[in-house]
C-alpha cells in the first residue's frame, strides 16, 4: 500500500493523525486534499511537541491552513522520551479503519521512504476490528484534552459514529478466528510493547526472530532480550548496510545471528532509506508479526531496566506459518547474508536538539470569537511578554488584546481587529519562542460542515440550470436537502436544532432560553443588537439562503463571528400581544371586500387560451404550496410542539414566490405577458398576491384566539445580544411584505385600507419582530430598498411610501416596546 494512496478513500468523516515529524506542506498538499474530497472534512493532527516547535521556528515550512481548516496538537513528553506513534484513525457513519504505519506525516515518510503500514478496517463484517478502533481512540484521548477544540472534534466524530459507541468495551487484542490474534499494542498499557510482544509469542518454539529497524541500542540490549526471552534457533538481522545507523561493533561471534541488506527487497526502492521498524517470530504454528513505529530499542520497546520513555503504537498480527516473508516480500533479503566487514562502521547521528526547543515552547492557543485562550508549557513562566500576530504568509495582522482573566497555566485576552490571525508570536526578555499555532473554533466548525453544505450547493445547482426566477422549485429544494440532512445526522443532535429545551444548559456553555427569557435578556438593547452567524451556516441550506439573497440583488449582511462563550437562546413564545382583537379569525382577511376576482382575455384565440390556462396552473400550484405549508406547520406543531429553523426558510421561500408572482392588475397578467412564472396572483380577490401572502404573515405572527403564533413555536440558539442573520433577513422579509401590502396600488390606483383591525396584524409583526432585529436598523433600510427594486414596479409599490409606511408604524408601536423595556 502506498500510504499518500490510502487517504483518498471516501467513508470516513473524521481523520485523527499522529506522527513525531511534521512536514506542513506535505500534510496540506498531499494528505488534506485527499482527505476533504474523500468526505472527511473533520481532521486533526497530532505531533511531538517539540518536532511542531522545530517545524514552526524556522519560518519555511510553516502552515497556510492550520487552526483554520485542520486542528494541530502538539503532545508534551518527558525529558528523555518522544511521542512516538505514527497513526491514522478514520471514522464514518458505518465504517472505521485503523492505518498503523513507520512512517512521519511528512513528504520522505508518505512518498521517498521504505515503509511499512497496515489497516484495521470495520465495515460491519468483522466486530472484533471495531473494538480494536476503540481501543486506538482511547489511547489517541489521552493526548487530547477534553474541553479544547480538539476534544469537541473527538465528541463530534463519536456522535456520528454509533457503531463506536456502541462498543463502550474495546479490547486490545482479539481473536479473529482460527485462534489468530490481532492486537493493538500501545505504551500506555500496564506492559511495554516489547514485553506485550514476547507475552503474545508465548511458549511457542520460534524458529526463526527476524527484525528490522532503522534505528538501535548503542549496545544491541533490546535485541539480545528479545533473543533471549524468545530463544529462538536463527535470528536475522535487516539493515541498510551503508548507513552506518547499525552498532555492528557490538556483535560477536556469540550473537549467533546473520545481517541481511534490506535494500534487496527491491530495485526500485535502491537507496531510499528504510524507516520500516519490523518483527517477526516464526514459530511452528504461525508467524508472529509486530509492526509499527517502535524502533529496536529500549526507549520503545521497554524491555531493559529503564522501561520504555515514548509514546509508541504497534500492530501485532498472527499469520499462516511463512506468510509473513512473503507478504513483505523479504525472500530475497533473507536469502543473501552480509558479512561483517560489509557493513558501513557505525556513528552516531548528529542528535535533533530537542532539549533546546524545549525551553522555546509557549504552549498551545485557541480563538472563540474575539476571546483568545492561551495554555501555557507546565513550569514556565514567561514573566513579562509582548505578542504579535501574523496571517498565513507572515504578514502582521493588527490585534490588540487585552488581559481578561488569568489562573496557574492559563491566559485568556479579549481580542479586537479586522482579521482572524494564525499565529501567535510571543516575546518575553531576550527570548523569541516558537510560533503558536491558534486554532479557530468557527473555523474548524465550518470545515466539519463543508461537505453538507457542498450538497446543498449541489442541489441549489442543478435546479438552477433549469429555472431562471424564483418559484416552487425552490421549496423542493429545501426538501431534498432537509431529507439528506436528516438521514446525515440521523441520532445526532443537528446543529440547525429542532429541539427547544426550555431551562436547559447546552452543551457548548451557552443556555437556551424561552422566548420570554429572551425578551427580558434582549430589553436593554432592543436598539442595539448585533448580528450573529447564520444557523444555517452548517447545513445545505445556507445555499438556498444565498440564492434567495442573491435574487433581490443581496449577497450578505454584515456579520459578526460568534463565540463559543456567547451565551445560546431559543424562543419559544407566548402571545406576547396584549390586545385580544380576535375579528380576523372572523373571516376578516387583506382582500378588498367590493372587488370580484375575474380573468379577461383577448381576442388572441389559440395561443391566449394556453396561456391562461398555464397561468391558472401555475396560481393553482402556488395557491396549494401555501395550504399544504400551512397544514404541514399545524401538524408539526401538534405531534412535535416545535418547528425547526427550516420552516422559516421555508416561509421566505414562500413569500418570495408570491411577490415575484403577485402584479398590480386587478385580474391574473395572462393576455400581454407571456412570462408564466410572474402574474399569475393578481392585486386583488382570494388568488390575490396581498391575501395570500396575509395567510402566511397572521398566523406565523398573531394568535388567533388562545393559540400562540407560529413563530412561537421556532426553536433556534440565541448568542447574546445576537440576532441570527438569517433569522433577521426572513423578519425583514415579512415587514417589507406586510409594508408592501399596505401601499402597493392596483391598476385603478388604489391601496389596502388600513382598518384597525388590519393595523392591530401590522403591529403583532412589529412587535414581534423588534426583539430580534430592531426596527432603526440602516441594514433594515437596506434590504427594504432591494425589495423594493426587485418588486415594487410590478406589485405597485413607491418605495418611498413604503419607507414613510414603516417609520409611522414604528413611531408608533415603538413606544409600546419601549416601555416594556423600561
Amino acid at each position: 500500500m502506498k500510504l499518500f494512496d490510502a487517504f483518498s478513500k471516501a467513508g470516513y468523516h473524521t481523520t485523527i493523525i499522529t506522527t513525531f515529524g511534521v512536514d506542513f506542506s506535505a500534510y496540506e498538499q498531499i494528505v488534506l486534499p485527499r482527505l476533504n474530497q474523500a468526505g472527511s472534512t473533520n481532521n486533526l493532527l497530532l505531533a511531538d511537541e517539540r518536532m511542531l516547535g522545530l517545524s514552526l521556528i524556522d519560518g519555511i515550512s510553516r502552515p497556510k491552513s492550520a487552526g483554520q481548516r485542520y486542528s494541530v496538537l502538539g503532545v508534551p513528553s518527558n525529558d528523555l522520551g518522544v511521542f512516538h506513534p505514527k497513526m491514522v484513525l478514520q471514522l464514518g457513519r458505518s465504517s472505521g479503519r485503523l492505518l498503523l504505519a513507520s512512517a512521519n506525516m511528512t513528504a520522505s515518510g508518505l512518498v521517498g521512504n521504505l515503509e511499512i503500514v497496515g489497516e484495521v478496517v470495520f465495515d460491519g463484517n468483522m466486530p472484533e476490528a471495531a473494538q480494536i478502533l476503540c481501543s486506538a481512540l482511547a489511547f489517541l484521548s489521552r493526548f487530547i484534552e477534553k474541553k479544547s477544540i480538539a476534544g469537541k472534534q473527538v465528541e463530534w466524530a463519536a456522535a456520528r459514529t454509533p457503531w463506536l459507541l456502541e462498543r463502550s468495551q474495546h479490547a486490545h487484542v482479539v481473536d479473529t478466528g482460527g485462534a489468530r490474534m490481532l492486537g493493538l499494542l500501545t505504551s500506555d498499557q500496564d506492559e511495554s510493547i516489547g514485553r506485550q510482544f514476547v507475552r503474545l509469542v508465548g511458549r511457542r518454539r520460534v524458529q526463526r526472530l527476524i527484525v528490522a529497524s532503522p534505528y538501535w541500542d548503542k549496545d544491541l540490549s533490546s535485541l539480545r532480550v528479545i533473543k533471549q526471552v524468545l530463544n529462538p534457533r536463527k535470528t536475522s538481522l535487516l539493515i541498510q548496510k551503508n548507513r552506518g545507523l547499525f552498532p555492528v561493533h557490538r556483535l560477536s561471534s556469540k550473537d549467533k545471528l546473520s545481517v541481511h541488506n534490506i535494500d534487496l527487497v527491491s530495485t526500485e526502492n535502491a537507496g531510499r532509506f528504510a524507516h520500516a521498524k519490523i518483527f517477526i517470530a516464526e514459530t511452528d504454528e504461525v508467524d508472529c508479526l509486530l509492526f509499527g513505529s517502535a524502533n529496536c530499542t529500549e526507549a520503545a520497546l521497554g524491555l531493559g531496566t529503564r522501561g520504555a520513555l515514548n509514546h509508541e503504537a504497534s500492530i501485532y498480527k498472527e499469520l499462516p506459518r511463512g506468510e509473513a516473508v512473503r507478504i513483505l516480500g523479504l525472500g530475497k533479503v533473507l536469502s543473501q547474508e552480509l558479512e561483517i566487514d560489509e557493513i558501513a562502521p557505525y556513528k552516531e547521528e548528529e542528535k535533533i536538539p530537542l532539549a533546546e526547543m524545549e525551553g522555546r515552547l509557549a504552549g498551545r492557543m485557541e480563538m472563540h470569537g474575539d476571546v483568545l485562550h492561551w495554555w501555557l508549557p507546565h513550569c514556565v513562566d514567561l514573566g513579562d511578554f509582548e505578542l504579535s500576530f501574523t496571517d498565513r504568509d507572515g504578514r502582521s495582522v493588527g490585534i490588540e488584546y487585552a488581559l481578561i482573566a488569568e489562573s496557574s497555566g492559563y491566559l485568556r485576552f479579549k481580542c479586537t481587529g479586522t482579521e482572524n490571525p494564525m499565529f501567535a508570536h510571543a516575546v518575553s526578555g531576550d527570548t523569541t519562542y516558537a510560533p503558536i499555532i491558534i486554532v479557530t473554533a468557527a473555523k474548524i466548525r465550518n470545515e466539519q460542515h463543508r461537505i453538507v453544505t457542498k450538497f446543498g450547493k449541489s442541489v441549489v445547482d442543478e435546479f438552477q440550470q433549469n429555472y431562471s426566477r424564483p418559484g416552487l422549485w425552490l421549496l423542493d429544494v429545501i426538501q431534498r436537502i432537509e431529507r439528506y440532512e436528516a438521514q446525515e445526522n440521523q441520532g445526532v443532535e443537528r446543529e440547525v436544532r429542532t429541539q427547544s429545551v426550555k431551562g436547559a444548559t447546552s452543551n457548548t456553555g451557552g443556555k437556551k432560553l424561552s422566548y420570554e427569557e429572551f425578551v427580558a435578556a434582549q430589553k436593554s438593547n432592543i436598539s442595539s443588537q448585533s448580528l450573529g452567524e447564520s444557523l444555517l451556516r452548517h447545513s445545505g441550506l445556507e445555499s438556498v439562503r444565498a440564492i434567495l439573497n442573491v435574487i433581490i440583488g443581496r449577497t450578505e449582511l454584515q456579520q459578526e463571528e460568534d463565540g463559543d462563550d456567547a451565551e445560546s437562546l431559543d424562543f419559544s413564545t407566548g402571545d406576547d400581544e396584549p390586545e385580544d382583537d380576535n375579528s380576523l379569525e372572523k373571516n376578516e382577511n387583506f382582500n378588498s371586500n367590493e372587488q370580484i376576482t375575474s380573468t379577461t382575455v383577448g381576442n388572441n384565440a389559440a395561443e391566449k387560451k394556453v396561456d391562461q390556462h398555464k397561468a391558472r396552473d401555475s396560481q393553482k400550484a402556488i395557491l396549494k404550496a401555501v395550504e399544504k405549508f400551512s397544514s404541514g406547520i399545524a401538524d408539526k406543531i401538534y405531534t412535535d410542539g416545535t418547528l425547526s429553523i427550516v420552516e422559516l426558510v421555508r416561509l421566505r421561500a414562500l413569500i418570495m414566490v408570491i411577490l415575484d408572482s403577485g402584479c398590480r392588475d386587478s385580474v391574473c397578467l395572462t393576455q400581454s405577458n407571456n412570462d408564466y412564472a410572474s402574474g399569475v396572483l393578481p392585486s386583488k380577490g382570494e388568488s390575490g398576491w396581498k391575501e395570500v401572502a396575509g395567510r402566511l404573515l397572521y398566523p406565523f405572527f398573531r394568535a388567533a384566539s388562545s393559540d400562540s403564533p407560529w413563530i412561537s413555536y421556532v426553536a433556534a440558539e440565541y448568542r447574546e445580544s445576537e440576532a441570527p442573520v438569517d433569522v433577521v433577513e426572513t423578519i425583514y422579509q415579512c415587514i417589507w411584505t406586510i409594508c408592501a401590502m399596505f401601499c402597493a396600488r392596483d391598476d385603478d390606483g388604489m391601496a389596502l385600507g388600513r382598518s384597525d383591525t388590519r393595523m392591530n396584524v401590522v403591529r403583532a409583526i412589529y412587535f414581534q419582530a423588534a426583539w430580534f432585529s430592531g426596527l432603526e436598523r440602516d441594514e433594515m433600510i437596506s434590504t427594504f430598498r432591494s425589495h423594493s427594486e426587485h418588486f415594487g414596479e410590478k406589485l405597485g409599490v413607491d418605495h418611498f411610501e413604503l419607507i414613510e409606511f414603516h417609520q409611522d408604524c414604528a413611531r408608533k408601536f415603538w413606544p409600546a416596546i419601549e416601555k416594556l423595556s423600561e
